[in-house]
């Protein structure tokens, strides 16, 4: 396990950690069939919930009236920071959709 928690009974909207009724369900390597943990089951509501939030955010929050040049350079850092730690993205992503890892490593170059 270790790359997946075993509690994630909640799901991330609207800057916060938020339970869900929804419960969980096993995570599962394709290729091995061992459970590698569980995820949150969102719910109608949850979907809700986090289009609303999105929307807010992109109508009036901080996102639209930062300048243009602001908005790229945090994107860059986020991509930065997906660069940075790509092997543990990359084995998340083999273990949860099975491919192989060399595949899983392309896909974070990409």
């Amino acid at each position: 396990m270790g790359y997946f928690p075993d509690d994630t009974s909640a799901l991330f909207i609207d800057g916060e950690l938020r339970p869900t009724d929804g419960g969980t369900y096993p995570v599962v390597n394709p290729a091995t069939g061992e459970q590698i943990g569980h995820a949150a089951n969102g719910t109608p509501g949850d979907a809700d919930a986090a289009i609303a939030a999105a929307r807010r955010a992109f109508d009036s929050g901080a996102w639209p009236s930062t300048p243009a040049a602001e908005r790229g350079d945090l994107l860059i850092r986020l991509a930065d920071h997906i660069l940075e730690h790509r092997d543990e993205f990359a084995r998340a992503e083999a273990l949860d959709t099975g491919k192989r890892l060399v595949e899983a490593e392309g896909d974070m170059a990409d």
